[in-house]
């Protein structure tokens, strides 16, 4: 995808009193997901736009195709992660599914809760915190959440071990098989209306299950959406990509292509209108805005600006066209579209000819005008062809035909008096 980087004029126009707005489609973007209003081109982490929500907007990303907790043959390694930008930190959910939420309460601190294998866990939701590093207001924070087979780790920037080794720090995810990123679960991102994703418990932990409140969703930018799995990859955070943090929307987990990604990169191009006052025609087009993530090229609409309307020609109807030295002038016998159904038309005409008695024809770039409803402005003319048909009624076949009937060749002078030959 890409920017709109030059346009031409093909055709200046007509008849333009006041400078047309002009209005460039937007790129292409699937709007049963998000509105391009919902695209915030001034606030984003990379590239050229990212998702703007307010508490009650919420967002689907994707249908996931497969279990990524699966144990046969072996535990994934999954991650997901974000940038975010809050306009205010207050208790709201980021992003959720029928068995996680993530979740951010007043301090600012990161929470998960998640549904566990209720036959090995204590509880059947379970909720952890960052306790070290806090979301603050007006600045971008990364959140990561990995898990490999059932251990968990997640946090904010680059410190993503927020409570030591995990492995050795409580903090299994007690996972049945399938239970956190299910085939044909969804991963949304925002308000969860229905609280349809379990709710955890208030920071810091209780000892006994203390449900926090619903939660709306945040207020603020979400941009450089990722959730990549590897199969390969399973060894409980035993590499460096633990510490991964991007640098650019194409910097991948793992150097793997990734399940969902989103960076939310459009932006409807602008355009401005120089206008041609003299000709009233338009006189230059310029980009003032690339726009981003077009894919093709994009329709443009011209909107008013043309308050004149052509005359109309009807049989019958006088015309004249004024030349510098004459006038032409002729009668309308016929009136039609071109073929190819533009704006252009044709125009025939009888008893053609001009004021002075001499012999001129119709010129370009200059209106006929129909006199007869007394009109003060008219079509243009693109170019002028007389059509003579005239020769379609010579009889020349018919008489030398007949003449050899009746003349002797072989006289001295076939067309002479034959008394002298």
């Amino acid at each position: 995808m890409t920017k709109l980087t030059s346009i031409s004029l093909q055709d200046s126009g007509r008849y333009y009193s006041t400078k047309p707005i002009v209005i460039v489609d937007p790129p292409a973007f699937d709007s049963s997901k998000f509105t391009l209003a919902m695209i915030d081109s001034q606030e984003y982490k990379f590239g050229c736009g990212a998702l703007n929500l307010d508490s009650d907007d919420t967002v689907t990303i994707g249908t996931l195709d497969s279990n990524y907790q699966d144990s046969s043959p072996l535990f994934r390694h999954n991650m997901m992660s974000m940038w975010i930008n809050l306009d205010s930190v207050i208790p709201s959910t980021i992003v959720w599914g029928q068995n996680y939420r993530v979740h951010i309460d007043s301090a600012g601190h990161l929470g998960l809760s998640w549904i566990a294998d209720s036959a090995a866990a204590a509880l059947q939701v379970n909720t952890i915190y960052d306790s070290s590093n806090l979301i603050t207001q007006n600045n971008w924070h990364f959140i990561k959440i990995e898990v490999s087979q059932d251990q968990l780790r997640f946090g904010v920037d680059s410190a993503h071990t927020p409570s030591g080794n995990f492995n050795n720090a409580g903090h299994t995810m007690y996972l049945s098989a399938g239970n956190f990123w299910d085939s044909g679960a969804t991963i949304n991102l925002g308000h969860d209306s229905d609280n349809a994703s379990p709710l955890g418990t208030i920071f810091p932990h209780s000892v006994t299950q203390n449900p926090v409140s619903s939660y709306k969703g945040i207020n603020g930018t979400i941009d450089n959406f990722n959730f990549t799995s590897s199969i390969t990859d399973s060894q409980r955070f035993m590499d460096v990509w633990t510490n991964w943090v991007p640098e650019s929307a194409d910097d991948y987990y793992k150097n793997t292509t990734p399940v969902f990604e989103e960076n939310w990169d459009y932006r409807r191009a602008k355009l401005h209108v120089r206008l041609d006052s003299v000709n009233n025609s338009i006189g230059a087009i310029t980009i003032i805005d690339s726009g981003c993530g077009y894919d093709s090229v994009p329709k443009i609409s011209f909107i008013g600006g043309n308050n004149i309307i052509d005359s109309d020609y009807d049989i019958g109807d006088s015309i004249n066209q004024t030349l510098s030295t004459t006038i032409m002038r002729g009668e309308v016998a016929r009136y039609q579209l071109d073929s190819a159904g533009d704006s252009n038309r044709y125009l025939y005409l009888i008893h053609s000819g001009a004021d002075d008695g001499k012999f001129h024809n119709f010129v370009s770039d200059i209106a006929v005008i129909n006199s007869s409803n007394n009109s003060v402005s008219g079509l243009f003319v693109k170019s002028a062809t007389e059509i003579n048909k005239l020769s379609n009624n010579e009889q020349n076949t018919e008489f030398t035909t007949i003449s050899d009937d009746f003349l002797d060749f072989s006289e001295d002078n076939p067309f002479g008096d034959p008394e002298n030959n």
